[in-house]
């Protein structure tokens, strides 16, 4: 669809489901899909696997947040220093979301500066494809 076709139709489904309206979409693209759902129900070889409100279903266990600074070497060596947990990532570091006021104060009292910081995270595909992985008893190496 055009991309005029497809905020037209994401409006009507909001209108109709504010109205009590269920709606049962099935689509491979569910970047798409996400931006109307209000639940998921997962169905695997006729058998429901997840039935949950989107609110639920999308919600990290641990969530990480990926900071860029003005000084990423020094930034690692104060974490490392402060025995706050990351990992390396290119020019980034992936920290737990619950460290990043410490780190803020770390980080202003060193004058190095945060240039990016955004919750990071799986998206809607990777969580269903680990969840039917799982189902499946595949290996699951995405988190």
């Amino acid at each position: 669809m055009d991309i005029e076709a497809t905020i037209l139709i994401r409006k009507l489904i909001h209108e109709y489901a504010a109205r009590g309206t269920a709606f049962l979409i099935s689509s491979h693209v569910l970047s798409e899909l996400q931006k109307v759902m209000t639940s998921v129900i997962i169905i695997n070889h006729g058998r429901i696997i997840i039935n949950s409100p989107m609110s639920k279903f999308t919600q990290e266990k641990n969530p990480k947040s990926k900071l860029k600074t003005t000084d990423i070497k020094q930034t690692t060596n104060l974490l490392q220093q402060a025995k706050i947990p990351f990992d390396r990532q290119d020019d980034a570091v992936i920290v737990d979301h619950k460290d990043i006021d410490k780190i803020q104060k770390l980080l202003f009292d060193n004058e190095i500066w945060i240039e990016y910081l955004a919750p990071t995270g799986l998206t809607l595909e990777q969580k269903i494809v680990n969840i039917l992985r799982q189902e499946q008893g595949g290996d699951n190496n995405e988190n």
